[in-house]
C-alpha cells in the first residue's frame, strides 16, 4: 500500500528548509520518498494548494490525481508540502479536497503539521505581515489572526479521510530529523547528513565571502570569487560541474573557501589580494 504524507506547516516553523532539503536532495531520499515535481520553481506545492482552494477544486483534484498516479513504482511514500494548507479557511478546503481525492486511491494517509508556542508562532507571523507592508499594532494583529493558533478542526479534516496526523514541535536542528523520520524510517539519518553537509558549506562560504571582503577589495560578485579561484588552483574535483550550475556565487564561495583553507599562499597572492599569514590564520581559525 502506498503511503500519502502531506506536511501543511504552520508558516513559520522551518517548513522551507524541510522543502529545500527534499526539492534539492531528491536522489539522496529515492527510491523510498517520491517528492511530485512543482513546475512553477518553488520548493513547495502551492500551486496544487491554490487549485484545490479555488471554486469547486476540480482542477487541484485532477493535478493531484495525476500526480499519485505518476508515483514511480520503486517508491513507497509520496511526500507532499506546502505550509499554505494550515491556513484556516482556504487551508481547511484544500486539505479536504487533497484527502478526500487521495483516499480514493488504494493509499494510507497521513498528515504532519509543524507547530510552535503560540508566541513565538505569531511573533513570526507578524515580523512577516510587516514585511509585506501591514502597520497595524502586535495586539490588534494577534487579535484578528487568533484562529491561526487553533489545530482541532485538522484534527477532524484528518479523521474524517481516516488519515493519521501528527504534530511536530519546532525545534530547529532536530526537526530536520524528526520530520523526514516520520515520512519514512531510515530518512531522517540521510536528512541529518545532508543537513550536516548543508551547514559545513555554508561555513566555508560565509568564510570565503569573508576573504573577498577584507582582502580581495572586490564586490560580492561572481567576478570576484572567480578570480580568487583562478589564481589559487582549479575547482575542487567534488565540485558539481558547469551543468550544475558550479558557476553560482554559492558553489564559487564553496570552491575558493576549500582552496583558501587548503592551499600554500604564494607570493601572487599576497600581492595581489594584500594578504599576510598571520592575519589570514586570524580571520580564517
Amino acid at each position: 500500500m502506498l503511503n500519502i504524507v502531506i506536511h501543511i506547516g504552520q508558516e513559520k516553523t522551518g517548513t522551507t528548509a524541510l522543502q529545500h532539503m527534499i526539492s534539492d536532495n531528491g536522489d539522496a531520499f529515492r527510491p523510498q520518498i517520491h517528492y511530485p515535481h512543482r513546475d512553477d520553481g518553488n520548493p513547495h506545492h502551492y500551486k496544487l494548494f491554490r487549485a484545490l482552494e479555488e471554486d469547486d477544486g476540480a482542477t487541484g483534484q485532477a493535478m493531484l490525481s495525476e500526480m499519485i498516479s505518476q508515483t514511480p513504482a520503486s517508491a513507497d511514500t509520496v511526500l507532499f508540502s506546502a505550509e499554505h494548507f494550515s491556513w484556516p479557511t482556504k487551508g481547511r478546503t484544500a486539505l479536504d479536497r487533497f484527502l478526500a481525492t487521495a483516499s480514493a486511491f488504494d493509499v494510507k494517509l497521513r498528515v504532519i503539521v509543524s507547530i510552535r508556542d503560540g508566541f513565538g508562532y505569531m511573533k513570526s507571523l507578524y515580523g512577516e505581515a510587516l514585511k509585506w507592508g501591514q502597520s497595524e499594532a502586535f495586539s490588534t494583529f494577534v487579535v484578528s489572526r487568533r484562529t491561526w493558533l487553533k489545530t482541532d478542526w485538522m484534527i477532524g479534516t484528518a479523521s474524517a479521510h481516516g488519515a493519521d496526523i501528527d504534530f511536530l514541535r519546532y525545534s530547529g536542528e532536530a526537526q530536520v530529523r524528526n520530520f523526514f523520520e516520520l515520512v519514512h524510517p531510515g530518512a531522517g539519518q540521510i536528512a541529518t547528513e545532508l543537513e550536516t553537509e548543508r551547514r559545513s558549506n555554508a561555513l566555508l562560504s560565509n568564510r570565503a565571502l569573508l576573504v573577498l571582503r577584507k582582502f580581495n577589495k572586490l564586490a560580492k560578485s561572481k567576478d570576484a570569487t572567480r578570480k580568487l579561484v583562478t589564481i589559487l588552483g582549479q575547482l575542487p574535483s567534488d565540485n558539481p560541474s558547469e551543468d550544475e550550475g558550479s558557476d553560482s556565487i554559492f558553489h564559487l564561495n564553496i570552491a575558493a573557501a576549500k582552496l583558501i583553507m587548503q592551499a600554500e599562499w604564494n607570493d601572487e597572492v599576497r600581492r595581489r589580494f594584500f594578504i599576510d599569514d598571520e592575519r589570514l590564520i586570524r580571520i580564517s581559525a
